[in-house]
Formats: C-alpha cells, structure tokens, sequence
C-alpha cells in the first residue's frame, strides 16, 4: 500500500473496482473494513461499487441496488468516497463479465 501512495500526484486518488457479490461480499462489516483498510494506510482513494453481472455459469449474483447504496453510505461516513456504477448491457448479456463467462460444451469462451 505504500507503494500505491508514492505514486499518486498532489490532489490525485487512487481508484478501487469493488464488485459487488449478494451474500459474499456487500455486508456492513466489510464496508467498514474496506474503508479502514484504506484510511489505515492514509490512502487518497475512491472506491467503484460495482454491482457484478450475473451470468453462467458463475454461481455470483449482484447485489441488492439498496444494498450497494448501503455500502457506499457506509465508506462515506467513513470518509472514503465511494460511486456506484451503473450496469449497462446486462439485458443482451454484453455487460461486463458476461461476455467473458459465456461458455460452450467442454471450454470457456473468451470474448
């Protein structure tokens, strides 16, 4: 983490992708660990919840849209900016993850 903050310009964050896994990984416990991690290490940070995009055969699915905000509550009071990213594509299987998780018998398509 040290290393993360010697890079960073005056006025400049250091951005985090946080996908958001229902049940896994979007409680309120780790909201707060997440923004101590990063107040822990005095890091300029902001922080993307991003809700994750179901698809097959992954066995995630998003979480809740109240959730996320939840989470994003959570890291603001605790003085970590946090965003929430929008999904798009999910409706044509094209957001992101999905492409990459589709699948045909016997191997994985990477697309």
């Amino acid at each position: 983490m040290q290393g993360l903050r010697k890079t960073l310009k005056p006025n400049e964050r250091m951005t985090f992708e946080y996908v958001m896994l229902a049940g896994v990984n979007d409680a309120d416990e780790q909201a707060r660990q997440l923004a101590n991690l990063l107040n822990r290490h005095d890091l300029r940070a902001k922080v993307n919840l991003i809700p994750h995009n179901p698809a097959e055969p992954l066995p995630y699915q998003p979480s809740s849209m109240e959730r996320v905000e939840t989470f994003r509550e959570i890291l603001e009071s605790k003085g970590v900016h946090g965003f929430v990213r929008r999904p798009r594509g999910r409706d044509i299987l094209a957001a992101c993850g999905q492409l990459a998780a589709r699948s045909t018998p016997g191997r994985a398509v990477m697309s």
